[in-house]
């Protein structure tokens, strides 16, 4: 109505047959739970490496302090 009063074309109506208006899909539960576990795995992974790195400058700075 405010389009019509406004002198412009009015929107179109939500046709289900036209796929501009086709719904989003819901995301797959088992797809969003092995994505979770898959960035857990890869965090757990640069946790590792990276202690062990922090580990050996830590040792390092201690050697050479002394």
């Amino acid at each position: 109505m405010a389009r019509r009063s406004a002198g412009e074309e009015p929107l179109p109506e939500e046709d289900p047959s036209n796929p501009i208006f086709k719904p989003i899909p819901e995301p797959s539960r088992l797809e969003s739970f092995l994505i979770t576990n898959q960035v857990s795995n890869f965090c757990g992974q640069i946790n590792g490496v990276a202690g062990q790195n922090f580990s050996r400058l830590y040792l390092t700075k201690a050697l050479h302090e002394n």
